[in-house]
C-alpha cells in the first residue's frame, strides 16, 4: 500500500519541497507521514525540518530539530539547518 509506505511518503514531500511552487503543507504532511511510519530515520526529520525553515515556520523548524537531535546529535545537515533555524 502506498500510503502506508514512509519512503514513499518522503520521496513526495522532497519533491514538493523542491518544486516552485510546491505546497509546502501538503509536503508537511508528507513528512510527517513518513516520520510516523518510519520515526528513527533521521532523513524524514531533516526534511520537515527544511520544509518548516522553507514556509518561514521557524518555530515548528526548531521543534522538528530538538526531535531529530534525539535520533543523531551529529548529523551534519541537521547542524546547519538548527544554525538557519536560529538554535
Amino acid at each position: 500500500k502506498v500510503q502506508d509506505d514512509a519512503h514513499t511518503h518522503a520521496r513526495a514531500a522532497n519533491a514538493i519541497l523542491k518544486a516552485p511552487d510546491g505546497d509546502l503543507r501538503e509536503a508537511s504532511e508528507h513528512a510527517k507521514r513518513a516520520i510516523g511510519l518510519d520515526p528513527k530515520d533521521i532523513e524524514h526529520h531533516v526534511t520537515l525540518v527544511e520544509i518548516y525553515l522553507k514556509a518561514g515556520l521557524t518555530t515548528s523548524a526548531r521543534r522538528a530539530c530538538e526531535a531529530a537531535t534525539q535520533l543523531d546529535p551529529k548529523h551534519a545537515g541537521l547542524q546547519a539547518l538548527m544554525k538557519r533555524a536560529g538554535k
